[in-house]
This record gives structure tokens, sequence and C-alpha cells, in this order.
């Protein structure tokens, strides 16, 4: 099952003194307010952000670093898309992807609610937290090899949500994912004015040349 960690900044009830379960809408409510604003990763329209080496993807440039792996996941709705990006630096794993959303934001909340529902019907465990910086999930669904532990966490931007998943080592030690952190901090959106709704998928394209700084 589901449950929530207090905070000071973002305190969340589970259950009222008779046992009463929180609603669905106090939960998206509480998830809402914990995404974080003023840091990393940037929109293009954002000042002062710092210039360093960064590969273009068209929606996304991403910091490139030494030993960096990247390979595309095409976007399950048309395959011929770049849905999302998943990142390999030594021992460290995570997916990067972009969904549009109103500018008041608000879709992470529902992603999380969902997520939570459909883990706790397998019976994996799972947790969500909520805290002064950002809103993250924690879970340990089974593979082959065993439990394979991921945590995941959003960010809002001007209509849009970069999502990234981290896998193994990185999603349990805080070491192991620094340097992909890092990567994430550093990355800068270009949402475009094409039309997508909210939950649309903003896709990729092929890496280009890297650059030194950041065009808006």
């Amino acid at each position: 099952m589901a449950w929530f960690r207090r905070s000071a900044s973002h305190p969340v009830t589970t259950a009222d003194p008779g046992g009463a379960a929180e609603t669905r809408r106090d939960r998206a409510v509480a998830l809402a307010g914990a995404l974080p604003t003023g840091q990393g990763p940037w929109d293009a329209a954002d000042r002062d952000i710092e210039e360093r080496p960064r590969l273009d993807l068209g929606a996304l440039q991403l910091p490139a670093i030494s030993g960096m792996q990247l390979v595309p996941v095409p976007d399950p709705a048309d395959q011929q898309r770049i849905g999302a990006l998943e990142i390999v630096v030594a021992a460290s794993q995570m997916q990067i992807s972009l969904v549009a959303t109103k500018r008041s934001g608000g879709l992470w909340a529902g992603m999380v609610e969902e997520f939570a529902e459909a883990l706790a019907a397998q019976d994996i465990p799972h947790e969500i937290v909520l805290d002064a910086d950002i809103t993250r999930m924690t879970a340990e669904p089974q593979s082959e090899q065993g439990a394979m532990p991921m945590l995941a966490e959003a960010y809002q931007g001007r209509g849009w949500l970069m999502r990234v998943i981290y896998r193994g080592a990185a999603a349990t030690d805080e070491a192991a994912r620094e340097c992909l952190s890092d990567v994430v901090r550093g990355c800068v959106v270009r949402r475009g004015e094409e039309f997508l709704a909210p939950g649309d998928t903003i896709a990729l394209s092929p890496p280009q040349n890297v650059a030194d700084g950041t065009e808006g």
C-alpha cells in the first residue's frame, strides 16, 4: 500500500481520527503544491541559465558529461517519434521525458495518483514523499533479477512537465544518483509553440552537436 511522509512545508494527513482515508482531491492538492519552482531544469526563456556544454535534442538541451550513454525510447503513441531518453552514467540509470501541461500545472498530481493506484493493485511496495523541494515516489517492482528499485520525480515548467525515473542504485543511493541529478538540474526545455493537449508527449529529436551554451 502507499503511505505519505509529513514535512513542515507540505504536511499531508493520511487519515482522520475516525479512520476515514483522505480524499483523492486532498492528495492531489498536496501533491500539486509540492512541485519545485525557481530551480533547474530550466525553461529556455529563463534568465541566468548556467552556460555549459549541452546536447541539442530539439525540445530538450541535455548537459553533456563524459561517459554518458543515451538510448532513445519510442513514443508508445507514435513509434516514429522519440518519447523519452534512457541515460546511463557508469552504473547509474535514469529516464527523462517531457509532457505538455497547462501553465498552471497540476498534471503530476494525477499521474502520481494513477501510478500509486496501479502499484497498490499489484501489491508493489511504494511510497510518496512530499517535502519543501519536490514530490517523489519510490517503488520496488519485481523483475527477473529480483526487486528493481525506482524513484520517480517531476519538475513543472511553463506549459511542460519533466518526468525523471531513476532505477537501480541511483534510486536508493544519493551518491550514485548525484551525477544524474546534476544532468537534470542542467537541462533546458524549449516547449515551442506546437499545440499539445495536457498529457501529450513532447517529442525529442535525435542528438545534435554539443553547443557551448544555451540558445533561447
